[in-house]
């Protein structure tokens, strides 16, 4: 079967601790705040809503390793409160706190791949590159 690989360099970066340890292909983020009514005393009905805080789950897919991101000695399934960073259209995306729920991995002699990566972040920056 011949098909045409998939090479995103130019497209999508991922960091993991300040590392650049990978391309990939895609990446899907929901964002969710915990919210709770807020009822005076006395009062049947909410008189408003009080926010909490945000947490981010973070999906990454079709990791391809960068060889030298994988010469540091990083092991992602040993990685625990880290930071990853995307850069992508001239942005940087970083989530920090982070804690990975899970990793689908596809090894094949010519391309090692993680199929998949899910992460759960406590925050999230923006930045513009030049």
């Amino acid at each position: 079967m011949t098909g045409q690989m998939f090479f995103p360099e130019r497209e999508m970066t991922v960091c993991f601790n300040g590392t650049q340890m990978a391309t990939l292909q895609s990446y899907q983020v929901t964002c969710t705040a915990d919210c709770e009514a807020v009822c005076g005393f006395g009062d049947g009905a909410p008189s408003g809503v009080a926010r909490g805080g945000k947490r981010f789950a973070l999906t990454l897919r079709r990791i391809y390793p960068i060889l030298s991101g994988l010469q540091d000695g990083i092991n992602l399934y040993e990685l625990q409160n880290f930071t990853v960073s995307i850069t992508h259209h001239r942005r940087v995306v970083t989530f920090s706190g982070c804690e990975w729920t899970s990793i689908r991995e596809s090894v094949q002699p010519d391309a090692p791949v993680i199929e998949e990566m899910t992460l759960l972040a406590a925050g999230r920056t923006q930045r513009t590159t030049a």
